[in-house]
Formats: structure tokens, C-alpha cells, sequence
């Protein structure tokens, strides 16, 4: 008797193991969902974040523009360069005046690799690389005493 009760125990623990662990891939017999039986959306895979999911994934931190101008509207030949520039906007991204320090107490500003003046004072143009205009180096030498 106690090996008949242990086969059908054995039995009932082997048929129990084999049961619906599968997500669900029987179909109901009596069909009267309608429905077919398929994975459901937490086995597969999610097509696209969620609009949550999105606004908690951690982004570039955006600091304002500076209220800057256009740097095609400072970096005018034969214009004057503002006293106060501090830098200005290349399509929407600041971009800060590069110095050099003069011993006659102004600071040459440099813009794109073709522009310089000092605050206040007239653009001028190389009309090519900086390091090919002589009246760039004439102005640098200046600065250096």
C-alpha cells in the first residue's frame, strides 16, 4: 500500500512540475474567450520608453544663453567691437572671447581664427588664418612689449 501511495504522490509531483509554467501557451479548451493565447507584454521585450521613462533618464544639464550677441553681427570687419564683450553666439552656442593680455593695458580679443580687435576698439579682418596676417602679428608683437 505504501508503494501504490508513493507512486501516485510521485506522480501527482512529476504532473505538477509539468504544468501551465509556460506563460500561459495552453489554450482554454471550452474556447470561449475567443482569444488566442499569446505572451504577454511582460515577457517581450517594451517597444519604446513611456513618456516617464523618458523624462526620468538623466540629461546634459542646459544652462541659459547669455544674452549675447550673434557673433556674425560683432565680428564685422572695420566695426566696433563693444567695450563689455564677453563672448558671443555661433548658431545658438556661446562662445566666450578668447584674451590676450597687452602691456598697454587693453586685452586683444581673437574670434574664429581670422578676427581681432580689443573691446572698444575696430575689427579687423586677416581675410585667412591669423598666423598669415602681418598686421596681426604687428598688433600681437605690441602686446608683448
Amino acid at each position: 500500500m505504501k508503494r501504490v501511495v508513493s507512486a501516485v504522490l510521485l506522480s501527482l509531483v512529476l504532473l505538477g512540475g509539468c504544468g501551465d509554467d509556460d506563460g500561459g501557451s495552453a489554450t482554454d479548451p471550452g474556447g470561449s474567450s475567443g482569444a488566442s493565447d499569446t505572451p504577454s507584454a511582460e515577457t517581450s521585450a517594451p517597444a519604446e520608453p513611456t513618456p516617464s521613462e523618458s523624462e526620468m533618464t538623466p540629461t546634459e544639464t542646459t544652462e541659459p544663453l547669455p544674452d549675447w550677441p550673434a557673433c556674425g553681427d560683432v565680428w564685422v570687419a572695420d566695426a566696433k567691437l563693444p567695450g563689455d564683450y564677453r563672448g558671443c553666439l555661433e548658431e545658438g552656442t556661446p562662445v566666450k572671447a578668447k584674451n590676450r593680455y597687452c602691456e598697454f593695458g587693453k586685452k586683444l580679443v581673437t574670434y574664429g581664427d581670422r578676427f581681432w580687435a580689443v573691446r572698444g576698439g575696430t575689427v579687423n579682418d586677416a581675410g585667412g588664418s591669423l598666423a598669415d596676417s602681418q598686421d596681426y602679428k604687428d598688433d600681437l608683437s605690441s602686446c608683448k612689449g
